[in-house]
């Protein structure tokens, strides 16, 4: 797939709050409101994680497959935890794939890019970005 589009600024997620999280087998959604100095423009975002991802927490990085399983649970992911929580940074790597998340209790996520397919999509007042 490719890679995230320069017409796209990562940081327009920084001071977004997390609305919602939902799952399914397949794919992880985080709807987040955004910053009150965006309402003018009056975006939506989602993050949809549909493969590899990790997290770090407390010093302590776990890399995670959607694929082999299932992303809800009461461990270190523990997505249901960033609800209510803002977003502190967002940043890609060099090559605009992969995308970090921090966010303010602490969790980092990154949204690991995958060439051979989908790894993940932000959607913008239902514009679909797929990397």
């Amino acid at each position: 797939m490719n890679p995230i589009p320069e017409s796209f600024d990562v940081k327009s997620l920084i001071d977004c709050k997390v609305e919602m999280v939902c799952f399914n087998a397949n794919q992880i959604y985080i709807h987040v409101t955004p910053h009150y100095s965006l309402l003018p423009l009056n975006p939506s975002f989602s993050i949809v994680i549909q493969s590899a991802y990790s997290i770090e927490r407390n010093n302590k990085k776990i890399n995670y497959n959607i694929n082999s399983q299932i992303p809800i649970k009461k461990d270190d992911s523990n997505f249901l935890s960033l609800v209510e929580e803002k977003i502190e940074d967002a940043y890609t790597d060099p090559f605009r794939k992969d995308l970090s998340i921090k966010f303010s209790n602490g969790m980092l996520l990154t949204l690991l890019f995958n060439p051979m397919y989908e790894s993940y999509e932000i959607i913008v007042n239902k514009h679909r970005i797929i990397m």
